[in-house]
């Protein structure tokens, strides 16, 4: 039964194309995901000019039920960083009740404009060298309309959402998850059909995190679909099934590959550099030396051998120790981290 403490809560991924669920099981040997499913195409909620909620989501319970998603009773949800704020605020050393109240106000301050409240988590920061004020604190807000209502579609399919988590925070914990000595400094990518968020890390602790414009997957998808004549969705199965060159055998197709997204793949590379300059310029001596992947990118044959030719980085794609689908599991990770958070609460 889902009850017992050796299965976690359902980890529900909510992105612009594709909603990824999760449910991690604990065994003897550690942590594997008992379950993993993407149940359908997804359209991400949002707000439209008349503060209305705008959600195109109508077959998502539904969807659930029919995989009998249901039985399980907690849920924890992440939403794409498309429809969050994230911001870096100076705040002085007070508890942290005052500290929340004093992030609250500020934030319904900024936002004064909108028709309803927004809900707020946050993180203490490390200031860099352009940080003059502190303490600071980086805050993550989202439309609280959007929030709930996420939280009444989940809940309608049966699993209650008990939390909404910021997608740094569930990056953070997933690496953790795989690898607990990652001290050092490294880097998320959650790379997704519409675009990619990117978060530096120290240990588990975002250091930085900023959204990467015109790279998402889908932008490599339509390039192949395109060049070769065949539909969107078969050029992202044909990336996920044969993908890049790897360094152990190249077909006429995967060089064709490589060439036709040579575009869009140059644009996350120029991204991942202006970030990593970033880092060194405000955190001096911070070396960044891995790079783990997560969403549909992650999911691409052979690009963390791609990617890591052309960054020098140590570049993985997310998955558990032992996994017996090491080169699908990358899709999931931050699902599995908020089932996880059974553990945490």
């Amino acid at each position: 039964m889902f009850g017992r403490r050796s299965q976690g809560w359902l980890g529900i991924d909510w992105g612009s194309r594709t909603i990824k669920l999760a449910c991690l099981e604990r065994t003897e040997d550690g942590l594997r995901l008992k379950r993993k499913i993407i149940v359908r195409s997804a359209g991400e909620p949002s707000m439209k000019g008349d503060g209305r909620l705008a959600f195109r989501e109508s077959d998502f319970p539904s969807a659930l039920i029919k995989e009998g998603i249901y039985r399980r009773p907690k849920a924890a949800c992440v939403l794409p960083m498309s429809l969050a704020d994230l911001r870096t605020l100076s705040m002085p050393d007070v508890d942290i009740e005052s500290r929340r109240r004093m992030i609250e106000g500020e934030i319904e301050d900024i936002f004064s404009d909108e028709s309803t409240r927004r809900v707020v988590d946050y993180w203490d920061a490390i200031p860099g060298a352009s940080h003059r004020a502190g303490p600071l604190v980086h805050v993550l807000s989202m439309n609280e309309a959007v929030a709930l209502r996420v939280a009444e579609k989940v809940t309608q399919s049966g699993p209650v959402c008990e939390v909404i988590d910021a997608l740094p925070l569930a990056m953070g914990r997933a690496i953790q998850m795989v690898d607990r000595r990652q001290d050092s400094p490294h880097l998320g990518l959650d790379w997704g059909y519409t675009g990619a968020t990117l978060t530096a890390f120290r240990g588990r602790k975002p250091l930085y995190s900023r959204s990467l414009r015109d790279c998402g997957t889908g932008r490599l998808a339509r390039s192949l679909a395109e060049a070769i004549n065949i539909s969107v969705v078969d050029a992202e199965q044909l990336l996920v099934e044969k993908g890049l060159p790897g360094s152990d055998s190249t077909s006429e197709l995967q060089e064709l590959t490589s060439q036709v997204i040579a575009d869009a793949v140059r644009t996350l590379l120029e991204q991942l550099e202006t970030t990593l300059s970033y880092i060194e310029a405000e955190w001096p001596g911070t070396i960044v030396e891995g790079l783990w992947l997560f969403g549909g990118g992650a999911s691409i044959r052979n690009m963390p051998f791609h990617l890591a030719e052309k960054t020098g980085l140590q570049v993985k794609s997310w998955s558990l120790p032992g996994s017996a689908d090491p080169e699908n599991e990358g899709a999931f990770g931050v699902a599995a981290a908020l089932s996880a958070l059974a553990w945490e609460t």
